[in-house]
């Protein structure tokens, strides 16, 4: 089974299969040979070197995945698409809702950018 594990909710949880393939885009683009160091990781999302990740530069990086899976470049995932088949089509806009969405949740301070603590907590 795939999931996450998040907090806040009484013990060990896992995130319903709803969340699953956002995750494996996540996945998709953040695989490597060699995990990145803090200094790197945070470099690969803050495009203009700020120290810091805002909304743009998030969805940015994260849809990366995206673009890998979107073979025919019609701008959605379509369920042949997928890793697994079956799953409903994912549009471009609706994965950057997604992603928005996780964002917020981040960004613990509420300042509209995640700076490198707020990028690399668990998912909220």
């Amino acid at each position: 089974m795939i999931g996450a594990v998040r907090k806040g909710c009484g013990g060990t949880c896992w995130l319903p299969g709803f969340f699953q393939p956002f995750l494996l885009l996540g996945f998709t683009a953040l695989a490597s040979a060699n995990p990145p160091g803090p200094a790197e990781y945070l470099a690969r999302y803050d495009t203009d070197s700020d120290r810091r990740v805002s909304l743009a530069e998030y969805q940015a990086y994260l849809a990366r995945g995206f673009a890998q899976m979107d073979r025919n470049r019609d701008g959605r995932i379509d369920a042949h698409e997928w890793p697994r088949p079956g799953r409903r089509a994912l549009t471009l806009a609706q994965h950057h809702r997604h992603l928005a969405a996780a964002f917020h949740r981040q960004d613990i301070d509420g300042d509209g950018f995640l700076d490198l603590t707020e990028l690399t907590a668990p998912p909220r």
